[in-house]
């Protein structure tokens, strides 16, 4: 199901005011949102930007038993102060801060490279107690082909690279809506 711009903009300002009452101590209020795509449940990540680019933090859920709203909440809160690689957002970093969504697809097993996207698609891949989830937009960022995508999650994964060709490996496919606050504009008011 396909978010409307409008719909973008309200999961964009819940991330923003979610981080931001949480760096000011206040508690967060927020209506319901009275939208089946808001209520949907859907996996979503969080990514969390400074400035010229640099990654913050970046949380998310494969999938979800909550509606997608209350999944970006709690992915927003988590990606701003539980990712353990950074020292998480303070109030000061709030002016720079560049919020981005990816609302997911349900993962898809596959079994080749050439089922994969670049652009299009997203990776988790599954290896005994090892996993990894690489986001579509990472490859495109870095301009990788397929194989070079699944490598990147298998040393995401803490895999060494090529175990995705190993018999015991799951590769799953995703797809991403991904909208930022840079691509974002407010409803018009009528």
């Amino acid at each position: 199901m396909n978010l409307s711009e409008e719909e973008k903009h309200e999961l964009l300002e819940l991330a923003r005011s979610t981080i931001t009452s949480k760096c000011s101590d206040q508690s967060h209020q927020f209506n319901i949102p009275n939208s089946d795509s808001l209520n949907e449940k859907r996996g979503t990540f969080v990514s969390l930007y400074k400035k010229q680019g640099e990654l913050a933090g970046c949380i998310g859920f494969i999938d979800s038993p909550d509606p997608l709203y209350q999944t970006v909440i709690q992915a927003a809160e988590a990606a701003a102060f539980r990712d353990p690689r950074f020292e998480g957002i303070r109030r000061e970093d709030l002016s720079d801060l560049k919020i981005e969504i990816s609302a997911l697809t349900p993962l898809e097993l596959i079994h080749e490279p050439t089922d994969l996207k670049i652009g299009v698609h997203g990776i988790f891949l599954k290896k005994g107690d090892y996993h990894g989830l690489l986001l579509p937009q990472v490859a495109v960022r870095y301009k990788w082909n397929a194989e070079t995508f699944l490598d990147q999650t298998c040393t995401k994964a803490g895999l060494e690279t090529g175990s995705w060709k190993e018999p015991d490996a799951e590769i799953y496919r995703f797809s991403a809506e991904v909208f930022s606050e840079e691509e974002s504009q407010p409803p018009e008011n009528n």
